[in-house]
């Protein structure tokens, strides 16, 4: 019996909702809607650290960056390529031998000198 009252009165406070008529049973008062807040720009676009990687060997300093130019040169100018076909780089530095070998697109292959 007690649960046929609650379903009962369930089923009233729902047909009140639905056609706008009060109902006998308590409510939760709505949630004061809150004015949307102002993200800092800062915080919008989190800004990374700037990074660079030089290698230092024999009295020489080579950049990460430079090392990629290079390589994005030969593929443009040596292999005739554009730079949008090139889809991955992969780079292996090899101090002792004062060479940079690379392979792109997980196909082409080759070296320059550091």
């Amino acid at each position: 019996m007690h649960m046929l009252i609650h379903r009962i009165l369930a089923l009233r406070c729902f047909c009140c909702s639905m056609i706008s008529l009060a109902c006998t049973s308590p409510k939760k008062p709505a949630a004061a809607k809150k004015p949307a807040e102002k993200k800092a720009p800062a915080k919008a676009a989190k800004k990374e650290a700037e990074q660079e990687m030089i290698l230092q060997f024999g009295g020489r300093e080579i950049k990460e960056k430079d090392l990629y130019e290079r390589i994005q040169q030969i593929w443009i100018e040596g292999y005739g390529k554009k730079a949008e076909e090139l889809k991955s780089l992969k780079v292996y530095v090899k101090p002792e031998e004062f060479t940079a070998y690379y392979v792109i697109n997980d196909d082409v292959t080759g070296s320059i000198d550091l």
